[in-house]
């Protein structure tokens, strides 16, 4: 598979809660971008490719509201449980706190260029009337 990414993935290993439908989903993530993350699920049945769902990243087990939330769609699925999610829709606030976490976890050299690349995507998506 050949894909072209215009965000920089980080490692990154927290727990995630996938809401699909009534139907909560706890996973780990492996790796996260401004445009969407890779997660394990547990169990392993979780939401098929193209289907959205809601998530959850509790960033501060003591301070749980001290969290990202936002929109998604599943772009992969592997046999394994794993999910490979895009982002739909996030506040602003919750995209704040992601770009920081990235931030952190790889520098801030390609930053600039990746949120811009972000914003002008959604914005064009917006455009054409998707979310």
């Amino acid at each position: 598979m050949n894909e072209q990414r215009y965000a920089k993935r980080v490692r990154y290993e927290y727990p995630i809660t996938l809401t699909a439908g009534k139907k909560k989903i706890c996973g780990i993530i492996k790796n996260i971008s401004l445009g969407g993350l890779y997660v394990v699920l547990k169990p392993l049945t979780g939401p098929v490719k193209g289907s959205r769902v809601k998530f959850s990243i509790v960033l501060n087990p003591r301070a749980k509201s001290l969290r990202i939330e936002g929109d998604a769609k599943v772009a992969r699925c592997a046999v394994s449980g794993s999910v490979a999610l895009a982002f739909l829709s996030m506040n602003a606030n919750d995209f704040t706190q992601l770009r920081r976490l990235i931030e952190v976890n790889v520098g801030s050299s390609n930053m600039g260029r990746a949120l811009k690349k972000f914003i002008i995507g959604r914005n064009i998506a917006k455009k054409k009337g998707r979310r």
